[in-house]
């Protein structure tokens, strides 16, 4: 889509926003891992701020440009607009409410074989396997299909909760089974860059809870209910907690969106390029214009 940036001024303005958005890409929190790609809705944000004042470019939407656009909470959110306003926008017609406290059930991988760095009760760290048609622990054997691990589990990052690690056709599946809010102060800051306004990571807690409650509902017949990964909502592990963004989970405990009696599918994007994508079928997922992304 196309943006014309000369509304934003000289250069030495738009230069100025550009420096103190893209400092905090570079600078890690003291004592944290890195861990994966930069966020996508930085990369955008940073992208588009580049642009000379009267630059006019294309400028990508990144990812599928449903829901919330990261980017334009962002925006909002640093001229005053507040989480429910945002979310508003974003999810046409839908409302704010409480629900009581859930776990869910995160899936990671079917392996051969997984390797445990440490937990309580297995400090030095213990080799899953499958030998000779049942799970191992180490050298020993176990007659049955499944077992759980108590966490706080390190794999090749560590994790709340406790994991449940299942005998299913010849491979190891690793679910953890962590509590909701538990769950988010992971996931927030690994889709949000923790820097970011508070009013912005409080939406983007409460649109993250809502996806989470809407795949629980969804997952009645399976052993677990979102991916690890991107294919639901990013969870990256302990190592990505911060202050932050724990507290703007702490602040919006329990609330997600619904639409009539229905928790919403509440996708979101790092950005849309200007205009939301509609979700066929569904009312709070339109097509509309954001002249905040």
């Amino acid at each position: 889509r196309t943006a014309k940036w000369g509304a934003l001024g000289p250069a030495g303005p738009a230069l100025e926003v550009t420096d103190r958005l893209e400092a905090p890409l570079r600078r890690e929190r003291p004592g944290a891992t890195r861990i994966g790609r930069p966020h996508a809705a930085a990369a955008a944000l940073t992208v588009a701020l580049t642009l000379p004042a009267s630059a006019t470019a294309e400028v990508p939407r990144y990812g599928h440009g449903i829901g919330l656009s990261q980017v334009g909470a962002q925006n909002r959110a640093r001229l005053g607009h507040g989480a429910t306003q945002i979310l508003n926008f974003y999810y046409p017609g839908s409302r704010p409410v409480s629900v009581p406290p859930t776990k869910v059930r995160v899936r990671f991988y079917d392996r051969p074989v997984v390797r445990i760095r440490t937990s309580p009760r297995f400090p030095r760290g213990v080799t899953v396997s499958v030998r000779r048609g049942r799970m191992a622990f180490g050298r020993k054997r176990l007659p049955y299909a499944a077992a759980i691990v108590r966490g706080p589990v390190c794999l090749r990052r560590c994790y709340r909760g406790h994991l449940v690690i299942r005998l299913v056709g010849g491979r190891l599946r690793v679910v953890n089974h962590v509590a909701m809010e538990d769950y988010l102060r992971s996931v927030v800051p690994s889709e949000m860059p923790w820097t970011w306004n508070h009013e912005a990571l409080r939406a983007q807690a409460v649109a993250a809870r809502s996806y989470a409650l809407y795949a629980i509902q969804a997952s009645r017949r399976r052993d677990w209910d979102v991916w690890q990964d991107t294919r639901s909502q990013a969870y990256w592990g302990m190592e990505q907690e911060t202050s932050r963004t724990d507290a703007a989970v702490a602040s919006t405990r329990g609330r997600v969106r619904v639409h009539g009696r229905r928790v919403i599918l509440a996708m979101y994007t790092a950005a849309n390029g200007g205009r939301t994508v509609a979700f066929p079928g569904i009312p709070y997922l339109p097509s509309r214009r954001d002249r905040f992304d």
